[in-house]
């Protein structure tokens, strides 16, 4: 079931809308490995190749599964419940995706 909605940030993290008393809080991540005190907030446009770059969201509503176009780690997928993102594809016939620059 969609719920949100949903932003993505500049640190890798993507946020959903959880109503006026809560705000804003992290649905998923493009990182397993994440550390919390180097990516959380970070807006040095050189800690995006480390990071990630979520740049596009779209919301299955019939698998429930929440896709992601990062920048740098190409397609990724998340379940209902969010969480750390796998990666689907980063390549189509041996060329990289490069959605930067």
């Amino acid at each position: 079931m969609y719920e949100g909605p949903y932003t993505n940030i500049l640190d890798d993290r993507i946020l959903k809308w959880q109503g006026s008393k809560n705000g804003w809080k992290e649905f998923a991540i493009t990182l397993s490995f994440r550390t919390p005190k180097f990516y959380v907030g970070s807006i040095n446009p050189v800690m995006e190749q480390v990071c990630g770059r979520p740049l596009g969201l779209k919301f299955n509503e019939v698998t429930c599964e929440f896709y992601i176009v990062d920048a740098y780690f190409g397609l990724m997928v998340v379940r209902r419940n969010g969480g750390v993102a796998k990666q689907l594809v980063i390549s189509a016939e041996g060329v990289l995706f490069r959605f930067t620059p």
